[in-house]
């Protein structure tokens, strides 16, 4: 028996299949370490990561949006964890666990990811075969053709902000970039930076900051800003796309980032501003609220 076809008996991938491309299959896992967990693998015997071509790297992509989509659809999981071992199972292939922060129903019975935030075992729970069946029909239900997932307009994507009293203006300028961006990467303004532009230091010390942003699903990596030239971050960074809210469009500041942006292939993209709510208005709240405490 070939590695190929011991390993799709060894995860009874066809009797668990939930959808598959050209080049990739994916299946439930007969062990749910967290709900709706599966195998994610190349439809070819291969050994080596490295031996994908072009081609499977390109419908690779295209799996993923489906698995995402679809588990996002079905359970509304918190993030995706992908691990690829093949110490013991020797082709190319993903353990796919979609995790959890808080327990999630499922036709009555709650389940728990109960190694979050870690790494998940590896195992999980073995589960009747009705069980099974029942997780990939309700998931099958959820898929997405292929040309109906969303797919992202930029690779690499960048935000900045002070983040200040993080409130939901914040918030919708975080989600609305990630669903342009397969990677969003942010930059929150250090308070040195603040000091220097705003003559004034943000409420909330810069590494509390930086961990607030950190939590948010929608963030992928978290670096400092220290200079308000956007054209220095790319040098390093590499971003193909850049989000800012209206607020700052037309000034001239952004006008002449925009400028050098645009000349070495970076979009410039604005999101309208959320109206109502701002960390200046915040704080002025907070400081009437403590000066009228001291009366």
């Amino acid at each position: 028996m070939s590695l190929l076809k011991g390993f799709e008996k060894k995860f009874e991938t066809e009797k668990y299949k939930l959808f598959e491309t050209d080049c990739w299959f994916w299946s439930l896992r007969p062990h749910q370490a967290t709900l709706g967990a599966g195998i994610l693998f190349l439809k070819r015997q291969c050994l080596r990561f490295s031996e994908l071509t072009g081609e499977e790297f390109s419908d690779l992509s295209t799996i993923v949006r489906v698995v995402e989509s679809t588990l996002g659809r079905a359970f509304q999981y918190d993030i995706m964890n992908y691990m690829m071992l093949m110490m013991v199972d020797r082709h190319v292939h993903y353990h796919v666990f979609p995790r959890y922060e808080s327990p999630v129903e499922f036709q009555g019975e709650i389940w728990k990811d109960t190694h979050w935030p870690n790494i998940p075992p590896i195992t999980g729970s073995a589960l009747s075969g009705n069980k099974l069946t029942e997780i990939t029909a309700f998931i099958k239900k959820n898929v997405l053709a292929v040309e109906q997932v969303p797919k992202r307009k930029f690779r690499c994507g960048y935000t900045t902000g002070v983040f200040d009293l993080f409130h939901v203006g914040h918030l919708n300028i975080l989600r609305k970039a990630k669903e342009q961006c397969d990677f969003l990467i942010v930059g929150v303004s250090t308070d040195e930076l603040v000091l220097d532009y705003k003559s004034k230091r943000p409420v909330i010390p810069f590494e509390e900051r930086k961990m607030i942003i950190e939590s948010v699903k929608y963030v992928d990596q978290v670096v400092p800003q220290t200079s308000m030239d956007k054209y220095v971050a790319w040098e390093s960074l590499r971003f193909d796309a850049i989000f800012h809210g209206d607020d700052w469009k037309g000034s001239k500041l952004y006008e002449e980032i925009e400028r050098k942006l645009k000349a070495v292939g970076v979009e410039m993209v604005y999101f309208p501003y959320t109206k109502g709510t701002s960390s200046t208005m915040l704080g002025d709240v907070l400081s009437k609220i403590s000066s009228e405490s001291q009366k």
